[in-house]
């Protein structure tokens, strides 16, 4: 019998504690283990044109290439390979439009104009309302006379009855007035009323620019109102009828006369001249409103004008956008990027994909470029000094391109953005803006406002022809001056690009 452990026994006992000592340690005392940051991939790859017609590629990343990379390209197409990513954004921008008169000569020289017009004093709210600016600020107050006959009342109804007149013998025995022997009875009638006198007014009413004539003609009145001054005639009230009252006949009593009303003091009554009034037993009849002069304003404007041969802005190229999930259209290998340099070519992506087993290449994206302007022809009036910078109500919306609002990759470094480009905006219209009428040989412009009752009114201005210095080109250029003629020409719409950003 052994009472002890030999030496070996002790050894391995030791050695298997310290083993379960050293795996308990990390979990009593744990260590602290340095995270490293990941970096998520993005980046740029924009394929465009610069001003001077280079093809650029140019490509990003905020991993190894965080200051990007620019290359001038030969050929009209990028190729490229993408990096993997979750999702890539793909913009494709056509070419702008040029702007007319780009490649034809747009110019401008001095010249006259005469307009005419007429203005109905029954449509006069919306024939002033077309009327041109310079005539609606001459137009000053002028009057029309209108004719207000009153409605009238009818008359009251006669009345004719029998009456007994002798009693006695046989007259005692009549039951029914009719059925009286005539030796008993009397027939009589009396009249019903007269209506009232009716009215007619003869009126006097200015016209002003902003003013719009009404007419309201009923059986109970009639009344006109231009601007803020009106008159009113009512109708003149109906006779009563005659009545029988026992053994006798009331005849009906005449109404009361028409009566009228102004508002505003500028409404000049000439005349109030009663109308034939109604008999007895006469319907009632309308009242009604009649114009007596002008019929119409005739106008005319004779003056300053510019022969103007211009160019309209050009059309903006296409935008499309597409958000692809880890692959675009199921390519294989390259991406082929192709902007549009001009009008009628189309931004492309395309790629090569496996079809049956067939590689082709195939257009995955696609955008149009905007045509250029168009080039006409116009003679321009110059009204006045308010026209200035003339001609006001063209140049912004048909010769001025929108704003720039394009963004190429927003958070990101875009050389497009860093270059000031913006691809696929159009190019602006042509011709010179007048800002300033100069010169030694002056004309006159003249305003005639005249009708058959009205003096002829006339309105002149002095004005002087255009010199070149008074000019400027739509792009703020002086222009090209060629004798009595002054050149200015289009700008270039902008190529287009291809982005693809993830």
């Amino acid at each position: 019998m052994r009472y002890g452990f030999t030496l070996a026994e002790i050894l391995i006992t030791l050695l298997v504690m310290t083993i379960i000592s050293a795996a308990l340690v990390p979990l009593m005392y744990p260590s602290k283990v340095k995270v490293e940051k990941v970096i998520t991939a993005h980046g740029l790859i924009e394929c465009f044109y610069d001003g001077d017609g280079n093809l650029h590629l140019y490509t990003m990343d905020n991993k190894d290439n965080k200051d990007g990379k620019d290359s001038i390209m030969g050929g009209t197409m990028c190729s490229v390979t993408l990096p993997k990513a979750n999702n890539y954004k793909v913009t494709v921008i056509g070419a702008g439009g040029d702007g007319g008169g780009l490649n034809q000569v747009p110019y401008y020289y001095d010249a006259t104009k005469t307009i005419t017009g007429k203005i109905s004093p029954d449509d006069f709210y919306d024939d002033m309302q077309a009327a041109p600016d310079f005539i609606r600020d001459n137009w000053g107050t002028r009057y029309i006379k209108y004719r207000l006959d009153s409605p009238i009342g009818s008359g009251g109804s006669s009345l004719c009855t029998y009456f007994q007149t002798i009693t006695g013998s046989e007259c005692n025995n009549c039951t029914y007035m009719p059925n009286c022997p005539s030796s008993c009875t009397e027939y009589k009638c009396e009249n019903g009323g007269n209506s009232g006198y009716g009215i007619r007014l003869d009126a006097e009413f200015p016209l002003r620019v902003g003013d719009s004539i009404s007419k309201i003609v009923s059986s109970n009145y009639v009344k006109l109102t231009a601007g803020n001054n009106s008159l009113k005639a009512s109708a003149s009230s109906d006779g009563t009828n005659a009545v029988k009252d026992y053994n006798y006949l009331v005849p009906g009593t005449d109404g009361s006369n028409a009566a009228y009303s102004i508002t505003g003091s500028e409404v000049n009554i000439e005349s109030n001249t009663k109308t034939t009034f109604n008999k007895y037993d006469e319907e009632a009849t309308d009242g009604h409103i009649t114009l007596l002069a002008p019929n119409v304003f005739n106008y005319e404007y004779k003056g300053l004008s510019a022969n103007i041969y211009y160019g309209t802005k050009g059309v903006a190229g296409e935008t499309k956008m597409e958000i692809y999930d880890r692959a675009i259209g199921g390519y294989e290998g390259y991406l082929f990027l192709t902007p549009a340099k001009m009008y009628p070519q189309k931004s492309t992506v395309q790629a090569i994909i496996t079809t049956g087993g067939i590689k082709q290449k195939k257009t995955i994206m696609s955008a149009s470029s905007g045509h250029s302007g168009s080039f006409g022809y116009q003679n321009v009036l110059i009204s006045g000094s308010d026209d200035l910078p003339f001609p006001q109500s063209l140049h912004d919306s048909v010769f001025v391109k929108a704003s720039d609002s394009k963004e190429a990759a927003t958070g990101l470094k875009s050389k497009i953005n860093k270059l000031g480009l913006n691809p696929g905006s159009n190019g602006s219209g042509s011709y010179p803006l007048i800002y300033k009428l100069g010169g030694d040989d002056g004309i006159k412009n003249t305003i005639k406002i005249y009708d058959s009752y009205n003096p002829t009114t006339t309105y002149t201005e002095d004005f002087a022809y255009i010199e070149a210095g008074n000019l400027k080109c739509l792009d703020g250029k002086e222009p090209t001056v060629s004798g009595n003629r002054y050149y200015c020409k289009g700008t270039k719409g902008s190529s287009g690009a291809v982005i693809i950003a993830w």
